[in-house]
């Protein structure tokens, strides 16, 4: 396994400029942001990039500076934004990130980071070495030091205690970050909150710069904010554990595996729970952080509980899966008891590859009631989106019953605010149909369309040439939507394009 460390700063550039490394959710393949880099960066090319910006508009005056995109959990209330950075500001992240000398001490800030007996992190971004994706590489993560490691400790513990930070990313305090790699105490003395040498200071404003002066978030959905949040929960690791050895918390009593802002607590004495739990919670807060009490649950069976309910779900009513109808029933019941999970979407998966459109067009299944309950998954779902939107795509190959079919999936829709995401898919099967079919919202969506569509805020650069690039540089790649066919591709929704998707 490669992590995120383990990359020269060169390397590192390389890595983040990547498509899937700048947005990280996933888009249909035509979305190309590689030559709107490559030209920006060319016409840049020695410049201070802050010299760009206008000296009588400040940056953090303006709203909208990133691409927001709002999409919902739940369905319900549990709204989180998405964003595309703005370009000109995500190349100077990544610059000051690449820069031989800040790279360097970044390291060595992780190497110090390292010593740490009570709490191993498994979350550092990883990096793919084979066809799959870097964020199949993540998940994979996941199965590999987070379930598996969580059986093997059940030889050395009794019991785990489960518990998370809630809504992580928009709770993070930005300034934070600079206590993270120059420490608390240093950053808060009065003639260092502004001192231009600090990089994380630099970071710090950065960030502030893309959100409208607040210091309460970080921007979701990149790898280079993933690693920022890293940063900043390592530095949270050391508090902890410092902490953990002030109250004489027994290092042979307790270990942590984090991921991210998932914590899996092992002990052998029940009785130290709350007096770490007390720590935890006392540590986080001080970082503007908290755990979430709905989430924070108790287990003495280990092995058992080291696998998401789930996963653990599907393994035991895997067998009862004997035709497409069946299937499909047992998956819109764990959408419905474990919606959003990895598991629901692995299955899915699944059961996409297993649906071609020669099989499709041999079976004797009612499409209609098929994509009825293909939908009202979706409804609940938002992550199947994609893998459902290529299974529909294989249906209205065999049919071409598809103008009224979009039509009613949206209108199903009506009532659910920011479907972009949908939206985003049902375009991938109507561009191959007719591609002055329109009726999608999104800007997104109609940027595809319509290059003129606007993105990002840009008021605050003063180039011409820049804002030019901006404005006139297409971000789809018109040659793969050529390319692609009516139906969605396996490869174009699935995570990982080895097979090891189907057996992890």
């Amino acid at each position: 396994m490669k992590c995120i460390l383990d990359l020269s700063n060169q390397e590192l550039k390389d890595y983040l400029f990547q498509n899937d490394s700048y947005v990280n959710f996933n888009l249909p393949i035509y979305f190309d942001f590689s030559d709107l880099f490559t030209k920006l960066i060319t016409k840049i090319w020695n410049k201070n990039i802050k010299t760009l910006r206008s000296w009588s508009i400040n940056i953090r005056d303006i709203e909208w500076v990133n691409y927001i995109l709002l999409i919902n959990k739940n369905w319900k209330y549990d709204w989180r934004p998405f964003q595309i950075i703005h370009p000109l500001l995500y190349i100077e992240m990544v610059y000051l990130f690449s820069d031989n000398t800040n790279w360097e001490f970044i390291k060595s800030k992780f190497n110090d980071f390292k010593n740490n007996w009570y709490i191993e992190c498994k979350s550092l971004p990883r990096i793919s070495e084979n066809e799959n994706s870097n964020k199949a590489e993540q998940i994979r993560g996941w199965w590999d030091s987070i379930e598996q490691q969580s059986i093997i400790l059940w030889l050395d513990f009794k019991y785990m205690y489960h518990t998370d930070i809630t809504d992580c990313y928009p709770s993070f305090y930005t300034h934070s970050i600079s206590w993270a790699l120059h420490w608390k105490d240093e950053m808060k003395k009065r003639w260092n909150r502004n001192e231009k040498k600090f990089l994380w200071n630099k970071i710090d404003w950065l960030i502030q710069d893309m959100s409208f002066w607040q210091t309460n978030w970080i921007p979701q959905w990149s790898n280079i904010m993933d690693f920022i949040a890293e940063i900043i929960l390592w530095y949270s690791d050391i508090l902890l554990s410092e902490k953990f050895t002030k109250e004489w918390i027994n290092k042979d009593n307790i270990k942590i595996l984090r991921y991210r802002d998932d914590y899996r607590i092992f002990t052998n004495d029940i009785s130290e729970w709350e007096k770490i739990l007390k720590i935890i919670t006392e540590v986080l807060w001080d970082l503007w952080l908290k755990l979430s009490k709905r989430k924070t649950r108790f287990s003495n069976d280990i092995v058992k509980d080291s696998l998401k309910d789930d996963k653990y779900y599907w393994l035991i009513n895997s067998k009862y899966s004997k035709s497409i109808d069946k299937e499909l029933f047992i998956i819109k019941d764990i959408a419905e008891k474990y919606p959003n999970s990895w598991t629901l979407l692995k299955i899915l998966q699944q059961f996409n590859k297993k649906l071609t459109p020669k099989k499709l067009s041999h079976s004797r299944i009612n499409y209609k009631v098929f994509i009825s309950i293909l939908v009202n998954i979706m409804i609940d779902n938002n992550k199947t989106f994609p893998i459902i939107s290529a299974i529909i795509s294989k249906i209205i190959k065999v049919n071409n019953w598809w103008t009224e079919l979009i039509t009613k999936i949206l209108k199903k829709f009506e009532e659910i605010p920011n479907t972009w995401n949908l939206e985003i898919w049902l375009q991938r099967i109507t561009l191959k149909l007719d591609s002055s079919f329109n009726i999608y919202s999104s800007s997104l969506v109609k940027k595809v369309i319509d290059n003129d569509i606007e993105l990002w805020n840009s008021k605050w650069i003063w180039n011409r040439e820049i804002k030019k690039i901006l404005k006139d540089v297409r971000i789809i790649n018109d040659s793969k939507i050529n390319e692609i066919d009516l139906v969605i591709s396996n490869e174009e929704v699935s995570l990982f394009n080895n097979g090891e998707y189907k057996s992890g």
